[in-house]
């Protein structure tokens, strides 16, 4: 009973963590077209959670009205490659501003799963 315990503890403990990180463009992406997101956690977390973060990082964004793209990506070793050099395993999730549609494991046919963000109408 004590592990069990303590096993759900330190998961919430890291989902707690894991979605902080998943709030923040990486530092120097935030005037790019390209940003990026370390955040292995996106794909566990629900529709409303996914809307609340894209408002967030999307807040960050400092150029000027443009097509932006969000790489969001497991590891900051991935951060600044190029969709093409980004792995499987690197490459999350990616986020069309144009389309506002997110899709997530893009690069595992088996997993991708498309879906459209309405963030800003939650303000």
């Amino acid at each position: 009973m004590k592990v069990t315990f303590l096993f759900i503890l330190l998961s919430l403990s890291f989902s707690v963590f894991a979605t902080d990180n998943c709030e923040q463009v990486v530092e120097g992406y935030e005037d790019n077209s390209e940003m990026y997101v370390v955040c292995s956690a996106l794909p566990l977390m629900s529709i409303a959670e996914k809307n609340q973060q894209m408002e967030t990082i999307m807040g960050q964004y400092e150029g000027e009205p443009d097509k932006i793209t969000v790489y969001f990506v497991a590891s900051q070793s991935a951060v600044g490659k190029t969709y093409r050099a980004l792995s499987s395993s690197e490459l999350v999730g990616i986020y069309d501003a144009h389309d506002s549609i997110l899709t997530l494991w893009p690069k595992i046919k088996s997993s991708k799963n498309e879906m459209f963000l309405d963030w800003e109408t939650s303000l």
